[in-house]
């Protein structure tokens, strides 16, 4: 049977420096080759994990979510709409916006545990959605910089029955499709639009801000940290922006769930929450100090505050022991914007 021929290796190296793994055109090509074979022969593409880290990443999010979100702040209305005359009803679905969502294996697993729909309620600012200043907004969102990775994850969406559209949509006075595609460089974005470590604005990426109730992540922070940009790692590089990028997805409180493979539970704690040791701290505002007068350098900024803060883990992964320390090949953590 012919199959379109494979992109570079993962793991090569390129003139312009970086491992494949963190670079647009890389993906580019990987999306535009699984999009060929898909046509070609069925094959839905390569499944980031594997199959049953996808399944136990859906299972944890979903559970994870559903209890959180009747918990403040998430049946609590946006700061900026007005006071409720009358006691709030229960919290609308949550939306969901999967972040690096590649061929959509994350996003189709948690349509399959009952996310997304029609967005009956959502419309307008409600519950998980934030300000969406009357947009026609699905609730559940897939997110990536790879046009080729949208347009092969749609693909894979029709031929499963499942109704999606690229955002924004159209006016119109019907419901949005179960799932939506958004186009967006969190990082560059971040770098660019967030100067000085401010936030980026997701308007740009035809997502209002504080739309979610919850970003997912399987694979794409481990990606950004193999990024070829300038200071890949740390709260000031690649890495600060796309933290800055996700929270400005999240609504307050909102959960952020991060799949992992190439760092411990521990590493990606201290990463998004802070620890305080060295070269701990990640998901930061960012920023760094000016030098001093008269040649002398200032005495260090304290680091600003972590993002986020824990909330639970996967507990359920196959472990193993070598040189007296347990660990696992992933690690899936839920933590929660400050």
């Amino acid at each position: 049977m012919t199959t379109a021929s494979p992109p570079p290796s993962p793991l090569s190296s390129s003139d312009s420096g970086g491992c494949q793994l963190g670079r647009h055109d890389y993906w580019e090509a990987t999306y535009a080759t699984e999009l060929a074979n898909l046509s070609l022969t069925g094959d839905e593409g390569e499944v980031w994990f594997g199959d049953a880290v996808n399944e136990a990443t859906a299972d944890f999010a979903a559970a994870v979510i559903l209890r959180e979100h009747s918990r403040p702040p998430f049946n609590r209305p946006p700061a900026s709409s007005p006071p409720a005359a009358a006691p709030a009803a229960a919290a609308p679905p949550p939306r969901v916006v999967d972040v690096g969502c590649g061929n959509g294996a994350l996003v189709f697993a948690l349509a399959d545990r009952g996310f997304g729909g029609e967005g009956a309620g959502e419309e307008g600012g409600g519950g998980g959605g934030g300000g969406d200043g009357g947009r026609r907004l699905p609730l559940l969102v897939g997110v990536d910089y790879s046009t080729a990775a949208l347009a092969l994850a749609a693909a894979v969406a029709a031929r499963r029955g499942l109704a999606s559209a690229a955002l924004p949509l159209p006016p119109s006075p019907g419901p949005p499709p179960t799932i939506g595609w958004v186009v967006a460089d969190l990082v560059a974005d971040g770098m660019r639009g967030g100067g000085g470590g401010g936030p980026p604005n997701p308007a740009a990426w035809a997502l209002p801000p504080a739309c979610a109730a919850a970003c997912t992540d399987k694979g794409t922070l481990d990606a950004v940290r193999l990024s070829p940009s300038p200071g890949g790692g740390g709260g000031g590089g690649a890495v600060g922006a796309y933290l800055r990028g996700v929270a400005a997805l999240l609504r307050p409180g909102g959960l952020f769930i991060v799949t992992s493979c190439n760092a411990t539970l521990g590493e990606l704690r201290r990463e998004l929450c802070g620890g305080g040791g060295p070269g701990e701290g990640g998901g930061v505002e960012g920023g760094g100090g000016a030098g001093g007068e008269g040649g002398r350098s200032p005495p260090p900024s304290p680091p600003p505050p972590p993002l986020f803060s824990y909330v639970d883990h996967v507990r359920t992964y196959p472990t193993f022991k070598f040189g007296g320390v347990e660990g696992s090949r992933v690690a899936t953590v839920a933590v929660r914007k400050r």
